[in-house]
């Protein structure tokens, strides 16, 4: 998801059923992604690689997504260190 997040659309109410203009629609669909699967880690290289089954962009469907990672203590960054970067931090 990209920072700063969308502004909530004034038409839509997911919930009620009601779905966005096909404006926001795009505007949302190009703002996020998401995916999921199962993965692996390999601790010498530094890398996850995750499994896709399934996904929003539907290209990423059966792919697997290499990714450059950092583990510190209780802080994991997943980045590429130029355009994107994650961090997930243990709450204790």
């Amino acid at each position: 998801m990209k920072t700063p997040p969308l502004a909530p659309f004034p038409e839509s109410n997911f919930d009620a059923g009601k779905m966005p203009s096909p404006e926001h629609a795009l505007a949302a669909y190009t703002t996020y992604l998401s995916y999921f699967g199962t993965y692996t880690v390999d601790a010498k290289k530094h890398v996850v690689t995750i499994h896709v089954e399934g996904s929003l962009a539907p290209d990423y469907t059966d792919t697997e997504q290499a990714r450059p990672y950092k583990l510190e203590g209780d802080r994991l960054e997943i980045s590429d260190s130029k355009t994107w970067r994650r961090v997930l931090e243990r709450v204790r």
